[in-house]
């Protein structure tokens, strides 16, 4: 007789660190403990790099760790563990963070929609002392205010184009609004198909002369609109939405129109990053039949030339025949957005257009602004060759842009065990390549843990604590050596010399930047592009920035442990009891977790016994509820828990609870323990 699962309840086992000292509060000044402790302590800090215990719903506040002995000296290469009292408010990440060589280290708080207090918790072991802190702290509602809609031009001809654009600030603070919030916008033009509107768009943080600021831009296409339009944006953050309206005036189609056509490539990077430092933008001249018209003298402006941005002419003369006239925008020294405004010379009342902005930017992924993810992180390898999951490497540089279409990614496999394609060029700031099972497992370093690391070209991270865009002196930064292969899944700054599984001598690799044939670790100087003077010129300005992920081989059967019955409780019917527990572990032959997608099945085989009379001799031991599991993709082993019950005693004496396991190959297995 088969019975049913009476209760499954799930839970993923985690280790949890304890044994604290004194734990500080508020300010987070260092714990206090006895003679010749460390020092720990923890703050949030805002943009201008202040303590600040006071942070906004839907943002992401900077969190900066200080660790020092008992003489202030900074302890440097040691692990802190973060933590917050509650999850409702906010998450860490990431949520263990490693001291750098002045004893600091950095994370982020990223909080979600909902408000309150809360408190941050910092934890370390020295030297087989426990220390922790404490940072408490609020979560506001985030208030915002919109700005009357920017028009680059107050009047645009028939056919042309131009920018429109609103600031989003804190109400409260009166700054920059850092939370990236989709501003629309619309017209009664674009509403009836006589215009076009780019919309929505994202808000984007921007630092020029030291200064910040929120903007969302839009481009405003008339089509045939003539007259006035009133163009209206809309935002919308933590269910409150913002409006602000301006009038737009459309010239009625007249000779000598001109419109944007083009802008390639709309991302040019900084000079001296190594990308693209220039853009060629073409407009159209048309004549008032809207027929492409040459000979035309078209002269050009620039809406910024902040950190010395140029055009090449400052006025061209449309081609014969086509009508187009271009011109080339040379990045300058400070990352920005901008225009290029084309005006008909000559006309009265002057014809003018604007192109769609152009992003100037590094161009270069930063080291925090680099991950590498797995559509399946337990996938059936160990037992089986030729099974695959892909891998996504994404990078952005240090403005949240991503890197250009092209830039390349290198991929490196634990002991070149599998098979994984070398390399690929991003698209849109990602790109993915296929791992595939083969090789000899036994040479892993983790019995069926496989880590594969990602690495490219880019930048140090930086806290820019002055807003100015670049690094300078006495700013904090993620100070790191040459990439390497972390194979045991441990902390630890440079590379080791490991055993694998069958017992054989495993040395970690480490891709040589400079070439010099030994490992180097931090410098102690900032390698990244965006410095100011004060950095040596014979500091590297680049790095690689790495990732890493651990694939499981989840192997094709079972660990010796995946049953256990019974539990504290004891046996079913044991000194007349009615009810047992029982687990399940989810565990490979390995130890690991089973691979995604297998299946499993409980269930109770026992024989009912009647007399004569057709009174039953024994009674059926009983299971209710949910009776099967597929694994997710994930790296933790699932526990259950699970009740069985009769309705009296005995049970049969052949009852046994059965595990029945069907891997995604088509393998299947069972496990079974008796339940007397």
């Amino acid at each position: 007789m088969r019975g049913l699962l009476l209760l499954l309840l799930f839970a993923v086992l985690a280790a949890c660190g304890g044994g604290a000292s004194d734990v500080s509060s508020g300010a987070a000044s260092a714990v206090a403990v006895a003679s010749g402790a460390a020092q720990l302590s923890v703050v949030l800090q805002d943009s201008a790099g202040q303590t600040s215990a006071t942070v906004y719903a839907n943002s992401i506040s900077a969190l900066v760790v200080t660790l020092s002995d008992a003489k202030g000296q900074p302890l440097s290469n040691r692990v802190v563990k973060l933590g917050v009292s509650t999850s409702s408010l906010s998450q860490i990440s990431p949520d263990t963070v490693l001291t750098d060589a002045s004893g600091r280290a950095q994370s982020q708080l990223i909080s979600n929609d909902n408000t309150g207090a809360d408190s941050i918790n910092a934890s370390i072991d020295v030297d087989g002392k426990s220390y922790s802190a404490a940072f408490n702290y609020s979560v506001r509602s985030l208030n915002f205010a919109l700005s009357t809609p920017k028009l680059d031009l107050s009047t645009v001809s028939a056919g042309g184009s131009v920018g429109v654009s609103v600031n989003l600030s804190n109400s409260d603070t009166g700054l920059a609004l850092e939370t990236p919030v989709n501003v629309s916008f619309s017209s009664p033009c674009a509403d009836a198909g006589k215009a076009l509107m780019s919309s929505p768009v994202l808000s984007v943080v921007s630092t020029v002369n030291g200064v910040k600021a929120a903007v969302a831009s839009s481009t405003y296409q008339d089509k045939s609109c003539a007259g006035s339009d009133e163009i209206t944006a809309t935002a919308t953050l933590g269910g409150v939405s913002r409006s602000a309206k301006a009038t737009l005036s459309v010239l009625a189609a007249l000779a000598g129109n001109i419109e944007f056509v083009s802008a390639v490539p709309e991302l040019i990077s900084l000079p001296g990053t190594g990308g693209n430092t220039s853009a060629v933008v073409q407009f159209k001249v048309k004549d008032l039949q809207g027929s492409p018209l040459g000979g035309q003298w078209v002269d050009f402006a620039l809406n910024t030339t902040v950190g010395g941005i140029t055009l090449v002419q400052s006025a061209a003369q449309s081609q014969p025949g086509t009508g187009l006239v271009q011109v080339v925008v040379n990045a300058g020294a400070v990352s920005t957005v901008v225009r290029v405004t084309a005006t008909l010379r000559g006309a009265n009342p002057a014809i003018s257009s604007q192109s769609n902005a152009l992003t100037i930017s590094t161009g270069l992924p930063h080291q925090n602004g680099f991950s590498l993810s797995a559509d399946i992180v337990n996938p059936e390898f160990y037992t089986l060759d030729g099974n695959s999951v892909v891998l996504t490497a994404r990078a952005s540089d240090r403005f949240g842009n991503p890197v250009p279409d092209g830039s390349a990614v290198s991929f490196m496999t634990e002991g070149g065990i599998g098979t994984i394609t070398p390399r690929c060029t991003m698209v849109n700031g990602a790109c993915s390549v296929t791992l595939v099972s083969s090789g000899n497992r036994q040479k892993l370093v983790g019995a069926g843990r496989m880590t594969v690391l990602a690495h490219m070209v880019g930048e140090e991270s930086f806290n820019d604590l002055n807003g100015n865009g670049v690094f300078d002196t006495g700013e904090s930064w993620s100070d790191q050596g040459e990439a390497f292969l972390n194979a045991d899944e441990t902390a630890h700054a440079a590379p080791m010399t490991l055993l694998a599984v069958d017992g054989a001598g495993y040395v970690e690799p480490f891709i040589d930047f400079n070439g010099d044939g030994v490992y180097n670790g931090p410098d102690g100087q900032y390698n990244g592009v965006l410095r100011s003077a004060s950095i040596p010129s014979s500091v590297a300005k680049t790095i690689h920035v790495s990732s890493s992920r651990v694939v499981i081989w989840s192997a094709s059967a079972l660990g010796s442990n995946v049953l256990t019955y019974p539990l504290s409780a004891g046996r079913l019917c044991a000194s007349g009891s009615l009810i047992s527990q029982f687990a399940l572990a989810l565990r490979d032959a390995n130890g690991n977790v089973l691979p995604a997608k297998t299946q499993l099945d409980l269930e109770i085989t026992q024989t009912v016994l009647v007399d004569a009379l057709g009174n039953a001799i024994n009674n059926p031991a009983q299971l209710t509820g949910l009776s099967s599991f597929t694994v997710p993709s994930t790296a933790v082993v699932p526990q259950f828990t699970g009740t069985l019950s009769a309705v009296a005693c005995p049970i049969p004496a052949d009852a046994q609870l059965v595990v029945k396991v069907k891997f995604p190959s088509g393998v299947e297995t069972s496990q079974s323990v008796p339940l007397n």
